[in-house]
């Protein structure tokens, strides 16, 4: 991690010196979850387009989850 994007988290009450601790503070104060699997279909200002979910083990219903948030982005560009 580079040096100036290392800070101490609150969340993780860590220093994030690597990528994943750099990713899981983020997550969690963005998003107010360090699960994992997290899904957030986020837009272009990292704001969810639909709300974030946690495991879909069901490859039908992880299909339908990602066909909505495809629906609302290309809606957002109209």
């Amino acid at each position: 991690m580079p040096a100036d994007k290392v800070h101490y988290s609150a969340v993780l009450r860590k220093n994030t010196e690597d990528l994943g601790w750099w990713n899981g503070d983020f997550q969690a104060t963005k998003y107010n979850s360090n699960s994992q699997p997290f899904y957030v279909l986020a837009g272009h200002d990292l704001d969810p387009l639909v709300k974030p979910q946690g495991a879909i083990f069901d490859s039908k219903e992880y299909a339908a989850y990602l066909q909505s948030g495809l629906d609302k982005f290309k809606a957002s560009k109209k």
